[in-house]
């Protein structure tokens, strides 16, 4: 099959346009060092963090809200003040972009995150980062509930694993390793 399977709005008649960067709030999940050079290191992580190192010059510069979720747990991966837990470099905020910690994959676990995103007053989201089909979906999934959600191509990032078994639509990376989000 070399046509690409339609989503159930695109069968429906429906073109949901990507969000804007003038009307959306960046989040950047779990950008972290562990999946850089880490135990858990992802293949073809370089290009992602090149694509989100993009996509954040690119909203910066559009004046773009941008907020950062980052992953801790009490042992093993990312344990607070280790290189592992810390943001790639590719992706590190800037001065005055909010980082919310999460024990769990939903960003929303954190009170602070949802309240913030609130305050910005912005319904649509772009999501990036990693872990495709746990982190980045969990977010999204609760994020649905209140605003609208995209994830841009080539910005997201799963273990091979997750190609088994996608949840959301996704498509082969150029590094063909793993998946990669398409709009959702």
């Amino acid at each position: 099959m070399t046509e690409t399977p339609k989503t159930l709005l695109e069968l429906a008649g429906a073109a949901p346009a990507p969000a804007s960067l003038a009307d959306a709030t960046l989040v950047v999940i779990d950008a972290q060092n562990e999946y850089v050079s880490g135990p858990i290191a992802l293949p073809g992580v370089q290009p992602a963090l090149a694509a989100i190192a993009a996509l954040l010059a690119e909203a910066r510069a559009a004046g773009t809200p941008v907020v950062h979720l980052v992953h801790r747990a009490p042992a093993g991966v990312f344990v607070e003040g280790t290189e592992g837990a810390e943001i790639a470099p590719q992706a590190a905020p800037a001065e005055g972009e909010p980082v919310f910690k999460k024990e769990l994959p939903n960003g929303f676990t954190n009170p602070e995150f949802g309240r913030t995103l609130e305050r910005l007053g912005r319904k649509n989201l772009i999501l990036t980062g990693f872990m495709t089909h746990m982190c980045v979906e969990s977010t999204s999934v609760m994020a649905s509930r209140s605003w609208r959600t995209r994830s841009r191509r080539g910005r997201c990032r799963a273990c091979s694993a997750a190609r088994r078994a996608p949840r959301r639509r996704c498509m082969t990376a150029p590094s063909r390793a793993s998946p990669t989000c398409s709009r959702w």
